[in-house]
């Protein structure tokens, strides 16, 4: 870099709950590699925890910190932070995001007579997305993660290009972030953003640009890193929070910016712009709640009035038809045109290829059938994605057969793993077949553990009863800092949850621990059922022993044998392709035969997103695969002792007050990179802690099989296992079944 002369930039940091991200953003800007600056962080109203983390970053004098009376907002934090500011030029980052190296330097080195200047900005979904240097990928341990300081010394060194842009063309995104911009233009044109809302403040900081320069330089280089879609629950980002929330903000701000530059032309015209591309997106949304139907009938009505209608030449037929008669305030007219709209956006999605023209078609057909009224008896079942017949919705289905058998019930099954299902007895349908389609358009209930495919639009009056498939130990869905499975993006999986968990009517819990998750990870806000796992029933029945006899005697097993489960669950960032896990088998067999194998043989049961098929032929008559066994109840039941990880069948396998032992090899990976936990797993796991075979064969050595003198266990037993008592599948089907005919 060239030298250049000393301008102080101001750094302005809004911060709220965000300590999980705000250490390593900090850290990218005391790194700079031009260091005559200041960093003001303003604390907006930040909770205790959140506020003491950030007060305790604070060593390095050049930051500047400003404490919030009470949570007041992006745009009010910003303004303060522009009143205090001493720099020559200013630079807007949030405290969850990061700069490269020489971010400032290439900026202001570039930004010559310009107002501003904008670096190049990329998207964070994970944090492999920064790229890094040779020297650091080959010298660090690939289970490692890499340290925010060691991401921080890299900068990749193309050669600059300094683009000449239109501020319209700029600011197309809405967002003022990765700009440098000179003290002096904000001060002349007294910039100050929108304090009205809680979204959307940065486009009155970007009208100034629109109405007095012409042209902005764009560099090629990357200065700014974004991240995506990684808000908590307590800290949601704007896409997160409720739609109806986001087009209140966005019409009141689009009214009131009318109010203060609509008679200024290119003002105007930008403000036009950005009304009809956001009434675009959300039209078809905001409108599909009738309840609020007539307030958002006004607020667009009220909002249309101060569009320029010179505008609309461009729009289709059906937009520029809904915009009349919402002017007019002709609801029925409007919503003739709304369904043309709906219509031609499900149309244009589903012409882009062959599968999406399929699942247009089948949405289209369900729409139809969906309306005829539904058949009050009718239950659809489906468990794993129609991979199995089991868990709490096979649970149920026994239930509801055994007690209630007015009820007309099929089980969804996907026709590929048909042939490990049972054969005989349960009514099955293949998924996504013409007789799936009609049964569960017109079910009155869906009874799952997994997720419906987001394409299928939930009958009005069906109801879903959602049982989910574990108590969980890691980080579910809202609450995952980072998705690593492969074909998403952390945004895209939370957002299209989001919309799942919207169609859920009940949700079962186990215990109460895992109802405060499940409020928290999935956003769920309609009934939960807190009742124990039906899949739990068996462990309290008298017949559980004859159960396991039965299954012995149907595979061959040998009865003077005892029996180790081992059941892993699978991992995120390890996969062949989208839907199908890999799983090195870190169990050594082998030593295990050696050691145990006079009185053990070992179950292999892995999860059912995994894809191996483990080759076992060496160890005939001390290994079995019962991964694709339709129900791993049948396993616990045979089984003396458990070896699992971080799988949540630990939960469940506790109701037997058998052994458990945890071989977790990869645990600090495990709960650092790749999921985190909701506990501290080392100090309450209900059995060793090992991360070799050799410690898995001496903690078998040494176990004993009476739990009932094991605090420890007890503790375990008495959080989690409480409501379990043989009558959970009766509790929920009283609940939902029964009280919804």
């Amino acid at each position: 870099m060239m030298n250049i002369n000393k301008q102080k930039v101001s750094v302005i940091i809004p911060y709220y709950n965000s300590m999980e991200f705000v250490e390593i953003c900090l850290n990218s800007v005391l790194a700079q590699s031009y260091s005559d600056i200041e960093i003001i962080i303003i604390n907006d109203g930040s909770d205790e925890e959140n506020s003491n983390f950030l007060e305790s970053l604070l060593t390095d004098d050049r930051i500047v910190y400003i404490k919030n009376d009470r949570k007041r907002g992006v745009a009010f934090s910003r303004n303060i932070g522009i009143e205090k500011a001493a720099g020559e030029y200013i630079f807007f980052l949030d405290s969850d995001d990061l700069l490269t190296s020489d971010a400032l330097e290439v900026l202001v080195e570039n930004i010559q007579d310009s107002p501003a200047i904008f670096g190049t900005l990329k998207r964070l979904v994970r944090s492999s997305d920064i790229n890094v240097p040779n020297d650091i990928e080959e010298s660090s341990d690939s289970s490692e993660p890499i340290e925010s300081e060691e991401l921080l010394k890299w900068i990749d060194e193309p050669k600059v290009i300094r683009k000449e842009l239109s501020p319209r063309k700029l600011f197309k995104g809405g967002s003022i972030l990765n700009g440098l911009i000179k003290s002096e233009f904000i001060r002349k044109n007294h910039i100050r953003f929108y304090e009205g809302t809680e979204g959307y403040t940065d486009i009155s900081g970007i009208i100034p640009f629109i109405i007095h320069v012409e042209k902005l330089p764009k560099l090629t280089i990357r200065t700014y890193y974004k991240r995506a879609g990684i808000h908590s629950i307590t800290n949601p980002a704007l896409i997160q929070r409720p739609i109806e929330e986001r087009v209140r903000e966005f019409i009141k701000l689009y009214l009131d910016l009318n109010k203060e530059y609509g008679q200024i032309e290119t003002a105007k015209r930008f403000l036009d712009r950005i009304f009809l591309s956001y009434y675009r997106r959300t039209v078809i949304y905001i409108f599909k709640d009738s309840n609020n139907f007539d307030e958002f009938f006004k607020l667009y009505g009220k909002a249309i009035k101060l569009l320029d209608k010179s505008r609309l030449s461009s729009q289709p037929m059906h937009i520029r038809g809904e915009i009349k008669h919402l002017e007019r305030g002709n609801q029925k007219k409007f919503q003739k045109f709304l369904r043309l709209h709906i219509e031609a956006r499900d149309f244009r999605n589903g012409i882009r290829g062959v599968k999406r023209f399929k699942k247009y078609v089948y949405k289209k057909a369900f729409q139809y059938i969906s309306n005829f009224p539904v058949k009050n008896n009718l239950i659809m079942f489906e468990s794993f994605l129609g991979k199995q017949y089991s868990d709490n919705p096979r649970a149920i289905y026994q239930y509801l057969k055994d007690h209630h058998p007015e009820y007309k019930m099929y089980w969804s099954v996907d026709p590929r793993f048909k042939k490990g299902l049972p054969q005989t007895g349960v009514p099955y349908v293949n998924r996504f077949s013409i007789k799936w389609l009609f049964l569960t358009a017109r079910a009155r209930f869906w009874v799952t553990n997994s997720r419906m495919p987001l394409w299928i639009p939930k009958p009005k009056n069906t109801i879903y009863l959602q049982t989910w498939h574990g108590t969980p130990l890691k980080k579910l869905a809202q609450d995952q800092k980072e998705v690593l499975m492969p074909g998403t993006t952390t945004e895209k999986y939370k957002k299209n949850f989001h919309k799942e968990s919207r169609n859920w009517d009940y949700l079962v819990s186990p215990n109460r621990y895992s109802t405060e998750i499940f409020r928290s990870a999935f956003q769920f806000d309609k009934q939960m059922i807190e009742s124990g796992y039906p899949r739990n029933d068996v462990f309290y029945s008298s017949v559980r022993d004859e159960r396991a006899s039965a299954f012995k005697k149907k595979h061959g097993l040998p009865e003077d044998k005892k029996f180790i489960l081992y059941a892993p669950t699978w991992r995120d960032n390890q996969y062949h392709q989208v839907g199908q896990y890999k799983m090195d088998l870190k169990l050594d067999l082998e030593k295990l035969r050696n050691e145990l194998g006079e009185e053990y043989i070992v179950i292999l049961r892995m999860h059912y997103l995994v894809a191996e098929n483990f080759d076992l032929d060496a160890y005939q008559g001390f290994a079995y695969d019962f991964s694709k066994h339709e129900d791993i109840q049948d396993l616990y039941l045979i089984s003396d002792l458990l070896i699992t990880d971080y799988s949540s069948v630990f939960f469940d396998y506790a109701n037997l007050k058998r052994p458990m032992i945890f071989f977790t090899y990869d645990i600090d990976e495990y709960r650092g990179d790749i999921r985190g936990f909701y506990f501290n797993f080392e100090e309450e796991a209900p059995g060793p802690i090992v991360k070799t075979t050799e410690e898995v064969i001496e903690a078998i050595k040494n176990m004993s099989r009476d739990q009932d003198s094991n605090k420890r266990f007890n503790d375990f037993y008495q959080r989690f296992c409480y409501l379990e008592d043989g009558h959970a599948a009766e509790r929920v089907v009283k609940e939902v079944i029964l009280k919804n005919k």
